[in-house]
């Protein structure tokens, strides 16, 4: 990619003359603040430099940056969750197991 440079520029296209009232910037344009613009800066969770909230990345040591830390957490309920459930399907299917087991050995018994 070329770099830009004064000498870059047609003697055409630099001129020291004003602008015209249409080629100045609308107010729209124009940021209120400076930080809405850029950003608030944050550390980097990996090397502590300073970074901007919005970037993916950090552009000191180059680290992808997860906005999403709560997955980890939702996840560890989820899984939580299914293994209580497998736990409780267990012990359901065993109680009928040993219900039926218990129901034939009183029929076999009352049989003689």
């Amino acid at each position: 990619m070329a770099e830009w440079s004064e000498d870059s520029l047609d003697e055409d296209e630099w001129s020291d003359e004003p602008l015209d009232e249409d080629e100045f910037p609308d107010e729209a344009d124009l940021a209120d603040d400076g930080d809405e613009v850029l950003g608030s800066l944050v550390p980097c969770p990996h090397c502590g430099r300073a970074m901007y909230e919005e970037a993916p990345r950090c552009p000191m040591c180059g680290q992808w940056v997860s906005r999403h830390g709560r997955w980890r957490t939702s996840r560890k309920v989820y899984v939580r969750g299914g293994l209580w459930l497998a736990r409780l399907l267990l012990a359901n299917w065993l109680l009928w197991i040993a219900l039926s087991a218990a129901a034939v050995v009183l029929w076999w018994m009352g049989r003689e």
